[in-house]
């Protein structure tokens, strides 16, 4: 069943294992499932997630394709279905189905010559809303999603990074990169890396 908790579920744990994935569903007419199948109409809010995670990978995140599945930097005991992406000292996203609290191993000491501190940023993973967590110092932290209610995104950028919310509209967020992607990233790589992510998330 394609019914939200479901395909946030799977699609987040599909990503964050740095892993391709693609949603076909059949609907429940019985005089023609395929015609009732449409997504967008059938299955809203699930929908939407989709949205959701693809403009989180592609929009907020600066260079998803260089991170990679790191669950062993959720320190024991991590709650159930909770993972974990990265790029050490640069970028971390960390999926909580059930919006438990966890700890994340993230101390890299140094970028270079300065230390590393995060700015903290909570996506609702159903409606794009963001919440800003503030700042945090690099060591094994202590995270808490704002609530229990839904599923939750954690995104912690080094300060080099800017953070927007995914758009309202599914369009351009407007995300610019403070100072650039790290030395030696093609903007055609990253382009050409969007261009793959969005071809995954799509469910027309």
């Amino acid at each position: 069943m394609a019914e939200e908790p479901n395909v946030v579920r799977a699609a987040w744990a599909v990503t964050t294992a740095g892993a391709s994935w693609t949603w076909a569903d059949i609907g429940h007419a019985e005089d023609d499932p395929y015609l009732s199948s449409q997504a967008l109409t059938t299955y809203p809010s699930a929908s939407k997630s989709v949205d959701v995670l693809h403009e989180i990978m592609t929009e907020v995140l600066p260079a998803f394709y260089r991170m990679e599945p790191l669950d062993e930097l959720l320190q024991e005991p991590a709650p159930s279905l909770t993972f974990c992406l990265a790029e050490p000292g640069l970028q971390y996203i960390v999926y909580s189905d059930s919006g438990a609290p966890f700890r994340l191993n993230a101390t890299t000491a140094t970028v270079g010559d300065a230390a590393v501190s995060y700015n903290l940023t909570w996506f609702d993973a159903v409606t794009g809303a963001a919440r800003s967590g503030g700042p945090l110092d690099a060591g094994i932290v202590r995270l808490v999603p704002p609530t229990r209610a839904t599923h939750w995104v954690a995104v912690l950028l080094a300060p080099t990074r800017e953070v927007l919310a995914p758009s309202e509209t599914g369009g351009p967020s407007g995300l610019e990169v403070a100072r650039g992607l790290s030395a030696g990233v093609a903007p055609r790589g990253a382009a050409a890396a969007s261009g793959w992510m969005r071809s995954v998330a799509s469910h027309t």
